[in-house]
């Protein structure tokens, strides 16, 4: 835990109002339920991809030389993302009081972003990657779902010796970050970076630093030589 000397006296985060709350508001709070049931969006993207499952298997012909032709590529959880959400779990600051803000509670997920990776073979040597990304979220940070694009190019330059091309993108798993509503004492409230809250800046200073990255962010080329002998 690190103490830092302040300008302003040290504030105490008090839970936003509904106002505050609308621009994270959860799809299903009694709020949007009036108006409907409304899936999160994570539900909704499962959905959607399942759907569209559904429709490959409903087209016998087109689904057997689909599935004949794609192959399981990858399973993992995490992503570039979730590393930098994870660093700042493990920090924290003490109020002037002593008491200790631990960050592991805002920023550790209920479940980590997976991603399921598949290629489809179009030609000899030449293939689509695709797949997609759950996202994750917690009480001050969300990373909504992606999809994953991308290809494989491969020729054999000459004998056992193969030159690979392969690029991939992510549409969509963007990373935002909540604020919090800190109450300055006779100073009054402010919206702040929930972080920095106890630092000696501005508190519109530091929604400089709120998280705000995106999914191509990740996006990779890779040109690769291998030789067998």
């Amino acid at each position: 835990m690190v103490g830092a000397k302040r300008a302003l006296p040290v504030p105490s985060l008090r839970r936003p109002s509904t106002e505050e709350r609308s621009q994270f508001a959860h799809p299903l709070d009694p709020a949007q339920r009036r108006r409907g049931f409304v899936l999160p969006a994570e539900a909704e993207f499962a959905v959607r991809v399942i759907a569209f499952l559904i429709y490959l298997g409903l087209c016998a012909p087109v689904a057997a030389e689909f599935r004949e032709h794609t192959f399981l590529l990858d399973v993992h959880s995490g992503s570039a993302r979730s590393t930098l959400v994870q660093r700042i779990a493990e920090g924290g600051y003490e109020l002037s009081d002593g008491t200790p803000i631990s960050f592991s509670g805002w920023y550790t997920p209920a479940l980590p972003d997976i991603s399921l990776i598949f290629l489809t073979e179009i030609s000899e040597g030449f293939g689509i990657s695709w797949g997609l990304s759950t996202g994750e979220r917690g009480k001050k940070y969300r990373i909504a779902p992606a999809l994953h694009v991308g290809f494989i190019l491969q020729r054999e330059v000459f004998p056992n010796a193969v030159l690979s091309l392969s690029a991939t993108t992510k549409l969509g798993g963007r990373l935002s970050e909540r604020t919090c509503t800190a109450d300055y004492g006779v100073f009054g409230t402010a919206k702040v970076n929930c972080r920095l809250a106890a630092s000696e800046m501005r508190p519109a200073d530091t929604l400089s630093y709120l998280l705000n990255g995106r999914g191509r962010d990740e996006s990779r080329v890779a040109l690769r030589f291998s030789w067998r002998f």
